[in-house]
């Protein structure tokens, strides 16, 4: 099963924010007030919440998505089925041509509160999920949408790689190719009170990990490298890595956790300074083990969202964000603009760099050169006569000047003992020349007819 990557999708930059975690902020005033200092970040994506009865309205989305910010549309239909998928067909719709792309379905379905009417309790808790994802995400899909697999609780009540696993399984099982083409994992990134490359490798690297239990030595999913977890799921059941979108990325511990390391955690948005310099390809030294540094980020994370810290003492609610705090919460990710600026500075001065070079490499004003070793071949009409299929064909200016030769496109040069020194060609190449070669077979006398062979 070949991916569609959907690459012609993704914004240039990884790192995107949360928006407020409500429905209600989506007005003209709202998108004045937010959306240049969402550019001035470099945002390259936005999570927006929709009420599954209500639209996200298009001027909004339409203006993200012409700042270059790739909406992701996050939609918590309730886990029993009492909808119809005709309504969101419609939305569906709408969405695709306001020119969004991304569509994320549910939330954390392997936690008990999610479930109402004690479905939680009866049996086949995944088959049923897919029961009410499938036919959401295969309308989205059909609609011109990418449907996102939803997040699943770190852990969680049904252990979530146990519930990723089987339900890609089942899907697989069901034949549902078309949707696996196009589906995107999500993920709640969330560090757990440990470093950044806690679980760096997935199960390869930590087999002994188990559901439910930590044990002494060993590391598991529970952390920001999850998705070296899941893709690893991805990669056993459809053998090949799926792309995922970050959730939350880097906050400091689950919602619903206590910490269980006794690492020293880094603190506010020095963390997410580190995870955008990550997405950028940076390499950091890991701060709980300076010798080493932080695990890179694979190109799979298409997206990696930020949003803002929960206050100490509040971490099981999830309140609805100020404009006091939200405005709080980007004026702390100025660090990560910085950054950013001076990354592009920098590719600004790399790419002056190069067009000087390329300036400097003369115009080629000849189209095939044939360069012999010396004045001497040249006047052998033995070996000319054998090169006279090439000069036949080609028509090159024949000489036996490196410094003429280097003002032609291609350089023909004569291979073998007699032939020009490495150090010449390599100063044709740096020219800007293509440099090819030819043999002339030794076997063969000026009587019966020499022949030419093209090397490379």
């Amino acid at each position: 099963m070949e991916h569609h990557s959907q690459k012609s999708i993704h914004p240039p930059y990884r790192h995107g924010l949360h928006y407020y975690n409500d429905t209600s902020h989506f007005t003209q005033d709202d998108l004045q007030s937010w959306l240049p200092k969402l550019k001035d970040l470099q945002a390259a994506w936005l999570v927006l919440q929709s009420h599954p009865s209500e639209f996200i309205p298009s001027f909004f989305l339409e203006r993200l998505i012409e700042a270059k910010i790739q909406p992701i549309i996050l939609i918590k239909p309730s886990l029993e089925k009492a909808y119809e998928i005709s309504n969101y067909a419609n939305f569906f719709e709408g969405y695709a041509n306001s020119g969004a792309k991304y569509i994320l379905l549910f939330d954390r379905p392997n936690l008990y509160r999610m479930w109402v009417n004690n479905g939680w309790s009866q049996p086949d808790l995944v088959r049923r999920f897919l029961e009410l994802f499938l036919p959401l995400a295969e309308s989205a899909t059909e609609h011109g949408l990418a449907p996102i697999f939803p997040a699943l609780e770190p852990g969680g009540d049904y252990w979530d790689t146990a519930f990723l696993r089987s339900a890609l399984e089942q899907m697989q099982d069901q034949k549902k190719d078309a949707l696996l083409k196009n589906l995107t994992l999500s993920a709640y990134a969330w560090r757990w009170n440990h470093g950044l490359n806690w679980g760096a490798g997935g199960p390869e690297c930590w087999p002994n990990a188990c559901p439910y239990h930590t044990l002494v030595d060993t590391q598991d999913q529970r952390g920001f490298r999850i998705f070296d977890w899941y893709q690893a799921i991805a990669k056993s059941i459809l053998n090949q890595p799926l792309p995922i979108i970050l959730l939350e990325a880097g906050l400091p511990q689950g919602i619903h956790s206590a910490p269980t390391s006794r690492d020293k955690p880094l603190e506010g948005e020095e963390n997410y300074q580190m995870i955008a310099r990550l997405l950028c390809g940076d390499i950091i030294p890991d701060p709980l083990n300076p010798e080493m540094t932080l695990e890179p980020i694979p190109e799979e994370v298409i997206s990696c969202n930020f949003t803002m810290l929960k206050t100490a003492g509040n971490q099981a609610q999830e309140t609805q964000q100020t404009s006091k705090s939200f405005s709080s919460f980007l004026t702390n990710l100025k660090p990560i603009q910085s950054w950013i600026e001076k990354q592009k500075e920098n590719e600004i001065e790399d790419a002056a760099s190069v067009m000087e070079e390329i300036e400097s490499i003369p115009t080629h004003t000849i189209k095939y050169y044939l360069l012999l070793p010396n004045a001497a071949w040249a006047a052998d009409s033995e070996r000319m006569q054998a090169l006279q299929p090439f000069i036949t064909r080609y028509q090159p200016v024949i000489g036996y000047s490196s410094e003429e030769a280097g003002s032609a496109e291609v350089v023909t040069v004569i291979a073998g003992e007699q032939g020009y020194p490495e150090k010449v060609i390599e100063k044709l190449q740096k020219l800007n020349c293509t440099v090819r070669r030819i043999q002339i077979k030794p076997s063969l006398s000026s009587k019966h007819n020499k022949e030419v062979k093209d090397g490379s």
